[in-house]
């Protein structure tokens, strides 16, 4: 029979997984490329581990070479032998959000420039309001690498001017000025210059 400590211990643990569930169910869900959405969500999931610790400052290392595999066969008569031996609570949720900490930290690695440049690209994260200072001109100097590699092996574009008598020459207009195509002076900068949009909307459609 489950005892009430035990019953609390669930009742907590289901509200600390569910984050975990909910950013697995978001980047295994959605109907357009979440590649972007990883470092954002796992950043922010790390950052919410860490503060739902009591002690933060006392996070200790673990060695993952030498855990236990989680789905290992137990046998029939280990598992009602364990089962029916209450469980000492006391504790064991501050562990299981160190792990949970521990874990992310291990196996994830928020600093990929991969990972970066397609969420400073995203409009709905391209302000890295999750990421350090540091990590926001990393992403931005890879960006800006990015940039200036495909525009210098980027092939001329312009067509050879055709050949007109000077009868057929079209008579400039006052107007002209008010149609003339904008280029953009750093395109970098302007597309950092614009705002995020709402997180719900879809990316591609911006």
């Amino acid at each position: 029979m489950i005892t009430e400590d035990e019953w609390s211990l669930i009742l907590d643990l289901s509200d600390i997984l569910s984050h975990f569930a909910d950013v697995t169910d978001y980047l295994g869900e959605s109907k357009y490329c979440t590649y972007s959405s990883i470092n954002p969500a796992i950043i922010e999931l790390i950052k919410w581990v860490r503060l739902a610790l009591i002690n933060n400052s006392n996070l200790t290392n673990i060695d993952f070479d030498r855990i236990t595999d989680a789905f290992e066969e137990v046998s029939e008569l280990d598992r009602n032998r364990k089962i029916n031996i209450p469980v000492n609570t006391y504790n064991i949720l501050e562990q299981i959000k160190k792990n949970l900490y521990e874990a992310l930290i291990h196996y994830f690695d928020s600093t990929s420039p991969e990972a970066l440049l397609a969420a400073l690209l995203d409009p709905r994260f391209k302000k890295l309001q999750s990421f350090t200072q540091n990590q926001k001109k990393d992403a931005e100097y890879e960006l800006q690498k990015a940039y200036d590699s495909m525009k210098s092996n980027q092939p001329s574009t312009t067509p050879p001017l055709p050949l007109v008598s000077s009868q057929r020459r079209k008579k400039r207009s006052l107007f002209d000025a008010f149609t003339k195509v904008s280029t953009a002076e750093n395109e970098i900068n302007e597309y950092l210059a614009l705002e995020e949009i709402l997180f719900d909307k879809d990316p591609y459609t911006w």
